[in-house]
């Protein structure tokens, strides 16, 4: 815990940092008594990530120190399953660990902090909990202590990781019983989630895109089939006196409208089966990439074969 502050008052690359770490609390007097999965984290977490709450609000700084009132801020699973969603828990007391918290918010469906905890059920402050009595002040004892910082605008990792490591070796300098060999190892968010994924991932972003574009070819091919039926149709209009601008606005027309219901349709289903698999993973996730180059690729080989029907009719009728 010195350290994490040490990093917290001496670092000149983040707008704020905070440290959290998990811990067991026994749940008493809403129904049957249970064990929860809770973090102990900083005030500033929420502010870092960014995330408003459902209801009421997150921690104040004052609540993260030695001998605040105790605080709960509550999931919103556990806001649904143990206190029936009421609308009215705000300020309400539970029992954890034999003491009174009062909850002081709900986060949004579809939160989970830490990512690969989707378990969890409620965060409190770490800072009340760093009494000399529980070790926390003893530098060696890093008490399973994880830290995640904002940087500040314009400032690279690798700054940020020159940065920790100058304040690893001053504080190493300072309390060599406690520090030697202590370092600082950065990772981005992007990284700590995706981890080793990230080739797989991409196989996976390919694979997808290719049986788009064998769907696409498919589209296209029925497309060319119906302009050959509709050849009589064509011929008919131009001989009746419809003009070729207007022909060819027409079945672009036709065009634009199967790629809008088309991509109205690809869009519920992809919010269908992100929903379903929200249940599954930690939190619903939007490939907002995918997303555009599916409907790039549907407008390119919609309109694209439309134009090509359009280029056979005009030299047809030349």
């Amino acid at each position: 815990w010195p350290n994490f502050v040490d990093w917290r008052e001496q670092n000149t690359v983040y707008e704020q940092i905070a440290g959290f770490r998990p811990v067991g609390m026994n749940l008493t007097g809403v129904g049957d008594p249970a064990e929860l999965l809770a973090f102990q984290l900083s005030a500033e977490m929420f502010d870092i990530l960014g995330v408003p709450p459902l209801l009421g609000r997150t921690f104040l700084v004052e609540e993260d120190q030695v001998g605040a009132e105790p605080v709960a801020v509550l999931t919103h699973s556990f806001w649904q399953t143990r206190l029936g969603a009421s609308q009215s828990v705000i300020g309400r007391s539970i029992t954890l660990d034999d003491l009174q918290y009062t909850v002081v918010g709900v986060m949004p469906r579809g939160f989970v902090f830490p990512p690969l905890e989707p378990e969890t059920d409620l965060w409190v402050p770490v800072g009340r909990f760093a009494l000399e009595e529980n070790g926390w002040l003893e530098r060696q004892n890093h008490n399973a202590l994880q830290v995640i910082g904002r940087l500040r605008p314009g400032v690279t990792i690798d700054r940020a990781r020159a940065d920790m490591e100058t304040i690893a070796l001053r504080l190493e300098e300072e309390y060599p019983e406690s520090n030697t060999g202590n370092r600082v190892h950065i990772a981005s968010m992007y990284e700590r989630a995706l981890g080793d994924t990230r080739r797989p991932l991409m196989l996976l972003f390919y694979a997808v895109g290719f049986v788009l574009l064998i769907a696409c070819a498919n589209v296209a091919n029925l497309l060319l089939a119906r302009s050959a039926v509709r050849q009589r149709e064509i011929a008919v209009r131009s001989s009746v006196g419809a003009a070729k601008n207007r022909i060819v606005r027409l079945l672009l027309t036709e065009s634009v409208m199967l790629w809008l219901l088309g991509g109205l349709g690809g869009l519920l289903v992809a919010y269908g089966g992100t929903s379903l698999l929200s249940s599954w993973l930690a939190g619903t996730v939007w490939c907002w990439r995918s997303f555009c180059a599916c409907h790039c690729s549907r407008v390119s080989s919609s309109v694209w074969f439309r134009q090509y029907d359009r280029r056979a009719w005009i030299c047809r009728h030349h």
